[in-house]
């Protein structure tokens, strides 16, 4: 009876292999490479990494003079490091613990979501503080053009009075962002109290809710309840906005 051949897995191709077609043609001794000659042949300039699961360009990985690429390409091979000393952190998104060589930016700057999640989003951030994905231009930069801010400008906004989106949202009794008259969340403001603080911005103490453009415009023109009743009478004795 004829003893099976050992066949080995080839994770490129998805392939169970001889040791034979893992090689090629030269043959060789010792343990066969990562991935089967045919993947090699058919993909000049890349190389399979174990760690990620998926091919990356050759420059990518350490190799030494005759010898295929390493299994894992050089920025797994600081994560597989960093994940052995613990220098690790967990992803906002997907709540996985990674290597910290796995989200972008060094020191006190690396991102709180990592390259994998990002990727998935092109496109977009997730907000630090409100925790949206949202178009890239609702981030304003720094102040050194060098990157942009971890919270939107919606966020950055309420922490100018002192406050935060989910603290005005509650404030005001909805359950999203809204304009708290006509529920629209189009080009929304925050709405104060001028006579608490003058200016354009407030302080959590005067701080009411959000108004769209058109509610905080006739909000502040009318400023007063008796004004605000008088010309809803006024419009509806004469019909004014009906079709």
């Amino acid at each position: 009876m004829t003893k099976p051949r050992k066949t080995y897995h080839c994770p490129w191709c998805e392939r169970d292999l001889t040791i034979d077609d893992m090689r090629g043609p030269g043959g060789g001794t010792g343990r066969p490479p990562f991935t089967c000659h045919s993947c090699r042949e058919e993909n000049p300039g890349l190389s399979y990494c174990e760690y990620h699961d998926q091919p990356h360009p050759v420059k990518h990985f350490y190799a030494r003079p005759g010898h295929l690429p390493s299994k894992n390409c050089s920025r797994a091979e600081g994560a597989i490091a960093q994940i052995k000393s613990g220098d690790t952190i967990t992803c906002r998104e997907c709540k996985c613990e990674k290597a910290r060589a796995e989200f972008r930016g060094r020191g006190t700057a690396v991102k709180f979501v990592c390259r994998e999640c990002e990727e998935a989003r092109p496109g977009e951030h997730l907000c630090y503080e409100c925790n949206r994905w949202l178009p890239r231009e609702r981030f304003t930069y720094k102040s050194n053009q060098s990157s942009r801010n971890a919270r939107c400008q919606q966020c950055v906004v309420a922490s100018m009075h002192g406050m935060t989106i989910s603290k005005i949202i509650s404030r005001q009794g909805s359950s999203h962002m809204e304009c708290a008259a006509c529920g629209s969340t189009e080009s929304l403001h925050i709405d104060h109290d001028h006579s608490h603080c003058a200016g354009r911005v407030g302080c959590p103490e005067c701080v009411r809710a959000y108004l769209c453009y058109r509610c905080n415009t006739a909000e502040g023109y009318l400023s007063t309840v008796e004004r605000a009743e008088l010309l809803v009478a006024y419009m509806r004795r004469h019909r004014t906005g009906v079709n």
